[in-house]
């Protein structure tokens, strides 16, 4: 127990250090993604490279005249490019999700479900649209690709959003898991005698962090999960979300961390043999990852999850 104590907390604070650097690869943008206007009163024009988002209950959603000079032949060209682009990104998500090996099963089933359902629905709407036969059916078609499905401005952060969440409540839970040998640890030095009077705060510190940490995950997942294809305004709704998870990592989990610091100093300071002080370089951690060494002795777990991806829209 006292050797493994410290490769506890060293794959604990590793843990923190890894979902700090995975943030920035979760939150980036796609490279030349089509940042959509969802400015109501605008007609979409299939003539411009870019079609500007519409919802439902627009001034111009109801609205199936072609723009004039489009032809059926141009629309339909179009409109399957704008899908076909939709339907490479998401799955991409699906792949990333599928392969995601800290989302717990429910939450993958339901991301895996809705973004199967989704490619479903546009490669159903191709192929109405590829049926069309006139100008003003197909383009009245295509404006669901914007109303219906909206990858870009909806389903794609949703779904990097949701994940990156998951695999916070995962390791949240992971670093709860570790607190009861702490407390074990604690209550076998004191009844040795052993001065833990700076020992108990940290635990309690650390209790209270994950205490914090949890309650914004939870209020962040459901708030993610609200975000229909309909919604106005979904940007705002994601940018608060993602700075919440931002607070989570850089106050609530560096927090953590500094009390693990603390605490393995003081276990030392106590007699405690660090006969294992961190996984070997290079070898797997329990999680499966490569653990590598930092400035403080604590491992850096190597970020192998939620890659970037590129569209051409």
């Amino acid at each position: 127990m006292k050797e493994k104590i410290f490769v506890k907390i060293g794959i604990a604070a590793g843990l923190i250090l890894m979902f700090g650097q995975i943030i920035p690869f979760a939150f980036a943008q796609q490279n030349g993604a089509v940042a959509y206007p969802q400015t109501a009163g605008k007609t979409a024009l299939l003539s411009l490279k870019k079609l500007p988002e519409t919802v439902p209950g627009s001034p111009t959603s109801d609205s199936s005249s072609a723009p004039a000079g489009q032809t059926l032949t141009t629309i339909i060209a179009r409109s399957d490019s704008l899908i076909a682009n939709r339907i490479t990104s998401l799955n991409s998500e699906l792949t990333r999700v599928q392969n995601d090996t800290k989302m717990n099963i429910t939450e993958k089933s339901t991301l895996t479900n809705q973004i199967s359902t989704m490619i479903t629905g546009l490669t159903t709407l191709k192929t109405k649209i590829d049926a069309d036969t006139t100008a003003e059916a197909a383009f009245a078609d295509a404006k669901q690709i914007f109303s219906n499905y909206r990858v870009y401005a909806v389903a794609e952060p949703k779904t990097r959003i949701t994940v990156v969440i998951n695999n916070l409540e995962t390791l949240t839970a992971q670093l709860q898991s570790v607190i009861p040998q702490f407390q074990k640890l604690l209550t076998n030095l004191q009844s040795q005698g052993k001065d833990t009077s700076e020992i108990a705060p940290l635990i309690t510190d650390i209790n209270t962090q994950l205490a914090t940490a949890t309650t914004s995950l939870s209020t962040d997942s459901a708030t993610v999960q609200s975000v229909s294809t309909n919604a106005q305004n979904p940007d705002a709704t994601f940018a608060q979300v993602k700075n919440d998870i931002r607070t989570v990592i850089s106050a609530s989990f560096q927090k953590i961390r500094t009390d693990l610091a603390q605490m393995k100093k003081i276990f030392t300071q106590l007699g405690l043999s660090e006969v294992q002080p961190t996984p070997t370089i290079g070898s797997p951690t329990s999680n499966g990852q490569t653990a590598t060494p930092s400035a403080g002795g604590f491992p850096v777990v190597t970020p192998t999850i939620l890659p970037t991806t590129t569209s051409s829209q």
